[in-house]
C-alpha cells in the first residue's frame, strides 16, 4: 500500500503503530524534524528519523572528511583560475547541496540534483547565456570530476546513488516534503518503496518552490497511491488563506485540486517594507523567513534593537542577563510584555 497525503507524516506515525509496525523509517525536512522527533514516544526504534541525505551519509559509514566541503570547492576554484565562493555548510533546509555564487557549479549542482549530464543541463538553456560557456561549464566539470577522485571525495549527491544498493528493509516508510524531492531522490524513494511493506508521501504540490534546484513535483503528483487530503488548517487564518490563494491560481502546469478551508479565526494580513514598520516592543512575535539567510539579517537587526529573541540557533542574550534585566525593567517603570 502507498499513500499520498497532504497532512502531517505525525499523524500517520500514530497509525503505523497501532498497525504494530516496529521497524520506522522517518524522512522528514530538516526545519520539522527536531521538532517532530520529540513527539516520537521512543526514540530508540526511530534510528532512522534523518533526512534522505542524512539516511545516506549514515548507511554508508561516512564522515564529515569525506564530503566535499566549501574550501574543496574553493580550492578547486583557485587552481581553475575562478572564484568560487560559499556561503556556508550544506544547506539541507533550502537545496540539498551548497550555497555557492558562482553559475558554473550552480549549474553542476543542479545538473546532479535532476540526475541527468552536464550536457543534458546545458542545453536545458535555462540559464544566461552571458553567465555560462559550454567550453567552460565542460571544462570546470570534468576538473570537478578529477578533484573528487584524486582526492577520494563524494559530493554530498554522490552518496545518494552510493546507498540504493544498501537500503535495508522496513516495515513503515515515511517522507515529508515529497513535492521537494529531486529526480536524484526520487531514486532512493524507488528504492525504499520496494524494501518496504507501507509507504506514505506527505506533501503538498502548491508549496513546490524548488523546481529552480531540481525539484520533481509532477513525480509527486503522477505517483500512482491512495490520497488523504488534509481538509482544515489548524493554523491558517481566513484572511491569510484569501492572500495565499491569490499566487496559488496563477499556478501553470499539474496541480492538484483541493479544497482547503481555513480555520475558525477571521486574523489579519498588512504588508511591510522593513521591520521598522512593527513596534516589537509589544506583545510576542514569531518571525518567519523563506531562507536562513533572511532569517539570519533579521536576527542582527532585533539584535540591534536591543530585543530579547530566541531562535534555533539559541537566545540573544544569556537567561540570567536577561532575568536580570527584565527585573530591572519592571522595577523601575513597571511591568512590561516584551
Amino acid at each position: 500500500m502507498i499513500e499520498v497525503i497532504v497532512s502531517f507524516c505525525i499523524v500517520l506515525v500514530e497509525e503505523a503503530r497501532h498497525k504494530g509496525g516496529e521497524s520506522i523509517c522517518n524522512f522528514y525536512n530538516p526545519g520539522i524534524m527536531f521538532e517532530n522527533r520529540k513527539q516520537c514516544i521512543n526514540e530508540k526504534k526511530l534510528i532512522y528519523f534523518q533526512t534522505l541525505h542524512s539516511f545516506a551519509f549514515s548507511t554508508l559509514g561516512l564522515q564529515e572528511e569525506n564530503i566535499m566541503q566549501p574550501f574543496h570547492y574553493e580550492d578547486l576554484g583557485k587552481k581553475l583560475g575562478i572564484r568560487v565562493k560559499y556561503s556556508d555548510k550544506y544547506n539541507e533546509e533550502e537545496t540539498h547541496f551548497l550555497t555557492c555564487n558562482n553559475p558554473y557549479f550552480q549549474m553542476i549542482g543542479r545538473a546532479i540534483n535532476r540526475d541527468v549530464g552536464i550536457r543534458e543541463e546545458f542545453d536545458r538553456n535555462e540559464h544566461d547565456r552571458k553567465q555560462i560557456r559550454w567550453g567552460t561549464l565542460k571544462h570546470i566539470h570534468d576538473n570537478f570530476l578529477k578533484y573528487k577522485d584524486n582526492y577520494k571525495l563524494y559530493d554530498f549527491n554522490d552518496i545518494i546513488n552510493n546507498v540504493l544498493n544498501k537500503v535495508p528493509d522496513f516495515d513503515v516508510v515515511f517522507i515529508d516534503e515529497a513535492q521537494d524531492l529531486s529526480p536524484l531522490q526520487w531514486k532512493l524513494y524507488d528504492k525504499l518503496k520496494e524494501k518496504s511493506k507501507d509507504v506514505y508521501l506527505a506533501g503538498d504540490d502548491d508549496q513546490a518552490i524548488f523546481a529552480w534546484a531540481g525539484a520533481d513535483v509532477n513525480r509527486f503528483v503522477q505517483e500512482p497511491a491512495k490520497e488523504k487530503v488534509l481538509k482544515k488548517s489548524r493554523r491558517i487564518s481566513r484572511i491569510v488563506q484569501e492572500e495565499s490563494n491569490k499566487p496559488i491560481e496563477r499556478i501553470s502546469g499539474i496541480r492538484k485540486q483541493k479544497d482547503y478551508l481555513a480555520r475558525d479565526h477571521e486574523g489579519e494580513c498588512k504588508y511591510i517594507a522593513n521591520l521598522g514598520q512593527i513596534d516589537l516592543t509589544k506583545g510576542k512575535w514569531l518571525i518567519l523567513t523563506r531562507t536562513k539567510n533572511q532569517l539570519l539579517e533579521l536576527m542582527k537587526q532585533v539584535r540591534k534593537k536591543n530585543l530579547y529573541y530566541q531562535s534555533n540557533k539559541g537566545k540573544s542574550y544569556k537567561v540570567r542577563l536577561y532575568k536580570a534585566a527584565r527585573l530591572y525593567t519592571d522595577f523601575t517603570f513597571g511591568p512590561v510584555c516584551v
